[in-house]
């Protein structure tokens, strides 16, 4: 183990993992369920806690209020909970609760399951007997000796779908930091148009695979920008104007904003030059995951 002090921190938590501790960690993946372990979060030395009004314990530690959530889900990657290879040096898994929510309705339970929702995602595991969903607002590390005394509980029915989660929460993870226009006006019309396409039985957005933006000036001061839109092949006229015309109905708000806007591009994806799209920041577009 290095002693180098930014990797010697956790050095004495670590265990020699035993053969049996690392057969049993094998059975754990991202995405499985736990019955959910006792949960605490810190806060300072006031009580109750000033945001979330929960009383403090000596030392501003806030113990989750009873009861507790049936199930934690695992969030950390697989390669993580294991007891080989990087998680070999990894002596806790992070872990967010889980929630039921029975009272969905069929639109909020698809957009649930579809990752469309940011901090939210709905679980398809076969022994879960209703409607639950990951609250990934908070997350938790656990000990692994949590998992070592406890039986894996599948949070989805397929390895692709808990591929799909696993990409969903790096895209959580990696979302690039922007003005507040792109946020609460872009993305919310963008994924509005494409909602209201969708009862209509059109598809102009079907062929696209990314929205970016090509921003200049800092991305959350922004001076300019124009969207740029990603598709798998050459659109329609009507598909291609679509777009065209989405981009200028945000002109008027985004001057408001003092923002300048260009003409939107749209490009397959094999004729987008690699500068354009390393130089611009894709706009997360739940919609558009299929």
């Amino acid at each position: 183990m290095s002693s180098r002090p930014d990797l010697a921190l956790l050095s004495d938590f670590v265990p020699p993992w035993t053969p049996e501790q690392v057969a049993a960690l094998d059975d754990w993946r991202q995405g499985d369920l736990l019955p959910c372990p006792p949960l605490i979060w810190s806060t300072t030395a006031t009580s109750p806690d000033p945001v979330t009004g929960q009383p403090a314990q000596d030392g501003g530690l806030v113990p989750w209020p009873s009861p507790l959530p049936k199930y934690g889900i695992i969030t950390s990657q697989t390669c993580d909970v294991c007891a080989k290879g990087p998680g070999e040096r990894a002596p806790f898994v992070q872990v967010s609760p889980v929630v039921q929510v029975a009272d969905a309705t069929r639109d909020q339970w698809n957009e649930l399951v579809a990752g469309q929702i940011v901090d939210r995602y709905g679980l398809t595991g076969k022994k879960l007997r209703s409607k639950w969903a990951a609250d990934l607002r908070v997350s938790f590390p656990v000990s692994k000796a949590v998992l070592l005394g406890a039986t894996p509980v599948r949070g989805f029915a397929t390895p692709e779908q808990a591929v799909e989660f696993g990409a969903h929460l790096a895209h959580r993870a990696g979302r690039p930091a922007l003005h507040d226009f792109f946020l609460d006006v872009v993305q919310p019309d963008i994924e509005a148009a494409i909602k209201a396409s969708a009862k209509k039985g059109t598809g102009w957005w079907s062929k696209v695979e990314e929205v970016r933006l090509d921003i200049r000036g800092d991305d959350l001061a922004p001076k300019f920008f124009r969207l740029v839109v990603v598709t798998s092949s050459v659109l329609s006229p009507d598909e291609h104007d679509q777009w065209i015309q989405l981009g200028v109905s945000f002109k008027k708000r985004a001057r408001a904003q003092g923002i300048k806007i260009g003409t939107t591009v749209v490009s397959p994806i094999d004729d987008l030059a690699a500068r354009v799209y390393r130089d611009t920041v894709e706009l997360s577009v739940p919609s558009l995951r299929r």
